[in-house]
């Protein structure tokens, strides 16, 4: 449960989460044809709520550390391996929060509570660029799915734990 995940045209991947109450670092992948399971390269850090985007047209899965650190890393699903990326300087962890990857960038907004604010990271110069104001208010563990540029956010948890009932865009 909690945890990050992508999906391409041909497989569905589960990256991380918690497993019977441990933090994992498995990563796994549904055939979407057979609906066979294959383990993958496990990510390079353990938490729970991690946040992961697929770029569709490089093939890189990009996540960001969940509760416990501010960790960023991409997965290149061709050659099933993981490279360490600059950590995000403006919050210490990004648990519950949601991604998007699309021309040259990946943002995340939400989670944590605190992170009102999205962050974004440069893919062409390796960097986590100057966060911007995110269109939401405070909001975590929500629904998220990339549509086209377009991360379209549902439900999700408000600070008092509310149950946030409206659909969101964002780019």
């Amino acid at each position: 449960m909690r945890y990050g995940f992508a999906q391409t045209a041909t497989h569905f991947y589960v990256f991380g989460g918690v497993s019977d109450g441990v933090r994992v670092t498995a990563v796994n992948r549904m055939d979407l044809a057979t609906g066979g399971w294959q383990a993958r390269a496990p990510m390079p850090f353990e938490s729970e709520a991690p946040t992961c985007a697929l770029m569709e047209a490089t093939g890189i899965v990009y996540c960001a550390e969940g509760d416990n650190g501010n960790s960023f890393a991409s997965y290149n699903i061709a050659t099933d391996s993981w490279s360490s990326l600059a950590a995000d300087p403006f919050v210490t962890d990004h648990y519950g929060s949601a991604s998007g990857a699309f021309n040259g960038k990946v943002y995340v907004v939400g989670g944590t509570f605190a992170f009102i604010r999205r962050m974004g990271y440069d893919v062409a110069g390796k960097l986590v660029v100057a966060r911007e104001r995110a269109p939401t208010g405070v909001f975590e563990l929500a629904g998220y799915q990339e549509v086209g540029q377009f991360p379209v956010l549902r439900g999700g948890f408000d600070p008092s734990f509310v149950n946030v009932a409206t659909t969101l865009l964002w780019i």
